[in-house]
């Protein structure tokens, strides 16, 4: 038996310590998970702060903000 479709994706970690790298790093797995016809659900994600962070710590997949 082969996999012809993926459907679903489970417990995706981004880890980076540049606020805008992990923005960019979000919107490249929306982009390849679109390519498979997968979608993220902001929902479902959540962004964790650790230690000083200068700045915005905004990140958004599906054109909304993720929670903290």
């Amino acid at each position: 038996m082969t996999q012809d479709r993926l459907d679903f994706v489970a417990d995706v970690v981004l880890i980076d310590s540049d606020v805008k790298r992990l923005q960019e790093w979000t919107t490249a797995v929306e982009q390849e998970t679109s390519n498979l016809g997968l979608c993220v659900n902001s929902n479902k994600c959540r962004v964790i702060v650790s230690g000083g962070s200068e700045g915005s710590a905004d990140i958004y997949a599906s054109g909304l903000p993720l929670r903290l």
